[in-house]
C-alpha cells in the first residue's frame, strides 16, 4: 500500500494515511472483542 500512499498522480492520497490507520485499529479492536480477547 505504500505505493499507493506515495503516488505521485494523487498526492491527496496521503492525507487518508493516517485516516485508514484508525479504521484498521479499530476492525482489529472489533475483531478481538468478537473473539473474547478483550472484555466487555
Amino acid at each position: 500500500m505504500s505505493n499507493w500512499f506515495n503516488d505521485k498522480e494523487h498526492p491527496d492520497n496521503a492525507s487518508k494515511r493516517n485516516l485508514l490507520r484508525e479504521v484498521f485499529k479499530v476492525a482489529k479492536a472489533e475483531e478481538s472483542y468478537r473473539n473474547g480477547e478483550l472484555g466487555k
